[in-house]
């Protein structure tokens, strides 16, 4: 994987284990199930509808989720 798109999502742990509200569980466990098998079009898809989501609530972890799908889409994938 790009170190790039490792940094980005070593950043998204740290902001999801950052918070308990239990809004953030789908993410948290669509990063765990990518450190498991790797599925980059599954992740993709969460953290767009993360993005989506949580735009006007959670302004910050939108900003990271758009930072990893620019590094995935990026990176072609």
């Amino acid at each position: 994987m790009n170190d790039e798109i490792q940094r980005r999502i070593n950043e998204l742990s740290e902001h999801l284990e950052g918070n308990d509200d239990g809004a953030t569980e789908d993410l948290k466990n669509a990063v765990r199930a990518y450190d498991d098998d790797g599925d980059h079009e599954v992740l993709l898809g969460r953290l767009r509808e993360g993005a989506l989501r949580f735009e006007s609530s959670h302004p910050e972890l939108s900003g990271v989720l758009a930072r990893i799908i620019d590094s995935l889409t990026a990176a072609g994938i």
